[in-house]
Order: structure tokens, then sequence, then C-alpha cells
């Protein structure tokens, strides 16, 4: 072999190692490194003492959340990813405004630091308010999850989104598309959504890291206009979040409306009471008005009745009636 033809061959063989054997390499040495974890915070939202402790509670949340996934991949694996990336979405207004129906305002005082704390504990860990936008965390979380599990360098997805029947469509169009075997569920209420927990996926559960029950403020029904407006303390509606008071698991503990809970509540021997109270509450209205000569009427000066304060007070009327009846 001449030297002419030796040099062709063997600027063939680098020009065939480079082109196709070196990036083959690079990518069977890449595939499988990456963990990412998905977190809906609206739903996994972590304990109450985690959140007490401002910043320091959120590096342990951090920790706490990363020795989790990365004992349970090495138990049930036997192996260890070079990276963990955790993106956790949440309403930051519909989460305080929660806390402060329930009777934890404490946590507000501390948990824009427990963010900060959460943020800085890892370069990769993004606990990041998605706004009050309905299921904006929601949206995040699924494109998040259809781009990081086709990506060959993902080894497993930790969706922490249990609670939540919404992601099943998700869900079930990955393990449709050959994705199963990298998915894992991150456990955060102690009651999981039945049609995910149907899935019998792989599941991850982290003691004392998340709250085990959802945060509900009792004695408030959805109105029969709006599944999402909930009526608060001050009998006015409020549709800040859809995890505010856990949605539809409010209404009643046998699925029915606030209109069918009054229709229940009208038994006879509550009627006739209603009627009574009603009855003296349209007195007092009538006793503002003073008739005069001319036939017109007169307002007693700082009283303005109107249909909507005839309407709050028999609202008031049958809220104290409905609630005496679910006390019985």
């Amino acid at each position: 072999m001449d030297v002419a033809t030796a040099s062709l061959s063997q600027e063939y063989r680098t020009k065939m190692y480079t082109s196709f054997v070196l990036p083959s390499y690079r990518a069977d040495s890449q595939i499988g490194h990456r963990v990412v974890a998905l977190i809906d915070g609206d739903g996994a939202i972590f304990s109450q003492d985690l959140i007490t402790q401002g910043q320091q509670g959120g590096h342990l949340a951090a920790r706490s959340l990363s020795d989790g996934i990365l004992n349970f991949l090495s138990t049930n694996y036997g192996t260890k990813p070079d990276e963990l990336w955790v993106y956790l979405f949440y309403n930051k207004r519909g989460l305080t405004d929660t806390f402060n129906r329930v009777g934890l305002c404490s946590l507000n005082k501390t948990f824009e630091d427990f963010v900060v704390g959460f943020n800085q504990a890892a370069e990769r860990f993004i606990m990041v308010d998605a706004g009050t936008t309905k299921e904006a965390a929601d949206v995040k979380l699924k494109v998040h999850l259809v781009d990081d599990i086709q990506l060959p360098q993902t080894f497993k997805i930790v969706f922490g989104g249990c609670h939540d029947g919404g992601y099943i469509s998700n869900l079930n169009s990955q393990i449709t598309a050959g994705y199963r075997e990298k998915l894992i569920l991150l456990k955060g209420y102690t009651q999981m959504a039945p049609t995910i927990a149907a899935l019998d996926l792989p599941l991850l559960e982290i003691p004392e890291l998340f709250m085990t029950h959802k945060l509900v403020a009792g004695n408030r029904w959805t109105t029969p206009t709006s599944p999402n407006l909930m009526v608060t303390d001050s009998g006015m509606p409020d549709d800040s979040s859809k995890i505010s008071l856990g949605e539809s698991d409010e209404v009643d503990s046998t699925g029915s409306s606030y209109s069918r809970v009054l229709q229940r509540a009208a038994a006879p021997n509550l009627r006739e009471s209603t009627r009574e109270r009603s009855s003296s509450t349209e007195a007092s209205w009538q006793a503002s008005y003073s008739p005069t000569t001319s036939g017109t009427r007169h307002v007693i000066p700082g009283v303005v009745p109107s249909i909507e304060a005839e309407t709050a007070a028999l609202y008031f009327v049958l809220s104290v009636q409905l609630q005496a009846w679910l006390e019985m």
C-alpha cells in the first residue's frame, strides 16, 4: 500500500469514528444520568414544621427531598444519578389565602423565606410561583413532563401530582408512548387520586416532608353558579385559588351542591322557624320606611334598604338554620 492510499485510509477511518462511533459512545454514556422531579406545590405542600423554620426549613426540605429520591433509586435500581433536577410550581396567593382560612396564618410570615431557602439549597432546585391563573401550575408541570421524559438522558421522572386526577390523561399518554419505566410517583397527601393510584407505578413516600391531608376550612360550601367560588367567613364568595378549600371535595360529604343542602335543610321543624325569622327580618326592613302624606316613602337616615340587603339577611338566617340542621 503506497503512502497516498494509507493516508486516505487513515482519513476515512478517522472520519467514520468521529461521525458515528464517537457520537454513539457519548450518547450511551449520557443515557440515564438525569433524574427530574416535577411537583405540584398546590397539592404537595411542605409540612407546617418545615415552613415555620423559614429559610432553614427550605434547606431542610430540599435536603430531605434529595435524600429521599436518591435513596429510593439506590435501593430499587442500584444507581444514583449524576444530576437531580427539581421543578416545583405553586400558586402563592391561593396557598397563602388558604393558610389564613384554616388558621395557619403564622405560616405566611415565614413562607417567602422558606422558598428562598429551598431555591438556594441546590442549583437545580427551582420553586416558582406560577400565578393565580386557574391551573397555571398544572400547565407548566404537564409541559415539563412531556419535554423531560422523552430525553434519552432522563433516567427517571419523579412525579409529585398524585392528588390531582387531572394529570391522568398526560400520564397515560406517556405510558402508551413507552415511557412507563421512567415514571415514579411522589406521594404527598395520604389519599391519592384513585385514577392515578390505579396506574400501579412505583411509589415514593418521604416521611414528614409534605402535609398528609388537604387544608380544609369547615362549614363552607361552593355556590351554585361556579364550582370555584368558595364562601368565606364574611359571607362573600372568593375564587382566589382552586386549592383554597379542596374545591369539589368540600361541597358536601354526599357530593350535593349548596342549593341541594338547603333544600334538605328545609325540614318541617326548621321551616317554621325559618319563616318566623325571615318574617321578623322583613318587618325590621319595613319599619325603616315611614309613609308621608304625599304617598311617598321616607327613608330613615343611615338605613339604605335594598333587595341585596334583604337577600343578605335571609342568607344569614338560612345559614344559621343549615348549621343547626348539620349539627343535629
